[in-house]
């Protein structure tokens, strides 16, 4: 379920506030980031989420950049909608996959799969969070392969 608007937008604004007092002058150079973590949202619901991440980001102050964490498959629905969020200039989409010995293919399939859904966006720029087991290490080449080009 969707937290309202109103409990996000506050959220938001305590945050802001904690970070960069209103009135605080701060430097061109230094940058501030407001993740919006989105979690498994159902697919029937990605408009709504899309919306409300448009909402929240008008409400993020400028010098803020702004990081959507979702799941590759979301990350997929998200980015091929006309008004997606990822439009947005200062928006950057986080992708996390885990990677374990033996399922490396999965991993190297969620991130090729958010590569060419974000390509049609121009200039776009993708933060990936790799997560792996200390125990198993897995094989990393075909991964970085990917990320190098």
């Amino acid at each position: 379920a969707f937290k309202s608007r109103v409990t996000l937008e506050r959220q938001l604004a305590r945050f802001q506030n904690l970070v960069a007092p209103i009135g605080q002058k701060s430097s061109t150079k230094s940058k501030c980031i407001v993740k919006l973590e989105c979690g498994l949202v159902p697919k029937a619901d990605i408009r709504k989420l899309n919306q409300t991440l448009l909402h929240l980001e008008r409400r993020v102050r400028k010098g803020f950049v702004v990081v959507v964490g979702i799941p590759f498959d979301r990350m997929v629905d998200l980015s091929r909608l006309k008004d997606t969020i990822f439009l947005k200039g200062r928006v950057y989409p986080s992708l996390k996959i885990y990677l374990r010995r033996g399922l490396e293919k999965e991993g190297i399939r969620e991130l090729t799969s958010v590569i060419e859904a974000l390509e049609e966006i121009r200039g776009i720029k993708l933060m990936l969070d790799v997560v792996v087991e200390s125990s198993m290490v897995p094989d990393l080449s075909g991964l970085f392969d990917i990320v190098a080009q």
